[in-house]
């Protein structure tokens, strides 16, 4: 181990380009086959604040498209400070979410919605998982 000190990651910055080529060497993104990949993850995620790194992980390409993740969409609501949700129901045959939205004072959030999703749901969808 070498006593090469650890740089804040404000004080280094790599460029798109070279970050797409470590992505891809460090082989822990295996959806991410070459450069050009992990460039275009990275992108998406930075079109809307998501770092480089959580791009990796939650930005898929489905069918030509960029797609999130949940994880993903779950923060990006969580980060908004205006909307919040809370999981009210979670089992292997339905998955219940309240969403809410701060009130016009903006003190207090109000629930506007509700989505469920059960296991029927998936079958019709033809999902797979």
């Amino acid at each position: 181990m070498t006593n090469q000190m650890i740089v804040a990651p404000e004080q280094h910055q790599l460029t798109i380009n070279e970050m797409g080529n470590v992505f891809v060497k460090s082989g822990f993104f295996a959806d991410t086959r070459d450069q050009a990949q992990a460039i275009v993850k990275i992108l998406a995620g930075q079109e809307l604040g998501i770092s480089p790194i959580a791009s990796m992980t939650g930005v898929y390409i489905v069918k030509g498209k960029p797609s999130l993740g949940a994880n993903l969409i779950a923060g990006c609501v969580k980060r908004s400070g205006r909307y919040n949700y809370r999981v009210v129901e979670h089992t292997d045959a339905v998955c219940r979410i309240e969403f809410y939205e701060k009130d016009f004072d903006g003190v207090k959030f109000v629930k506007v919605g509700e989505s469920k999703f059960t296991i029927e749901d998936a079958r019709r969808a033809g999902t797979q998982n």
